[in-house]
């Protein structure tokens, strides 16, 4: 797992424009921003997709909240288990937000596309 401190350039506040989420996302290489309120609460994820789709819808003025999806895979645990990890694969996703029982985001645990397959 990667800690806060590792990941402070996947996170931006609910209220910034998508265009902090999109410069996130292309200078981190890791195709995910983590979507926090000003208490450090996880509340969405945005990847690249999510800002296509929502360009295509010809909005400009979209803020990071607006955009982000509230339906992620997350864990509670700083130990991914085997059933989480499970589930990821049949979603084929490869970032998983660690919270705490608060939902406050604690980090981020980063699959690869060799943990997907079988040995």
């Amino acid at each position: 797992m990667k800690k806060l401190s590792e990941i402070k350039k996947l996170i931006v506040n609910e209220k910034d424009h998508f265009n902090v989420a999109l410069k996130s996302l292309n200078n981190s290489g890791k195709k995910i921003c983590l979507v926090t309120n000003k208490k450090n609460k996880l509340i969405g994820v945005i990847t690249d997709g999510d800002i296509r789709r929502n360009l295509l819808k010809k909005k400009s003025n979209l803020k990071c909240g607006l955009i982000s999806s509230k339906n992620y895979l997350s864990s509670s645990s700083i130990l991914l288990k085997e059933k989480l990890i499970n589930k990821a694969k049949i979603k084929k996703i490869l970032n998983i937000p660690v919270v705490n029982k608060n939902g406050m985001l604690i980090g981020i645990h980063f699959l690869t596309t060799d943990s997907f397959i079988k040995k």
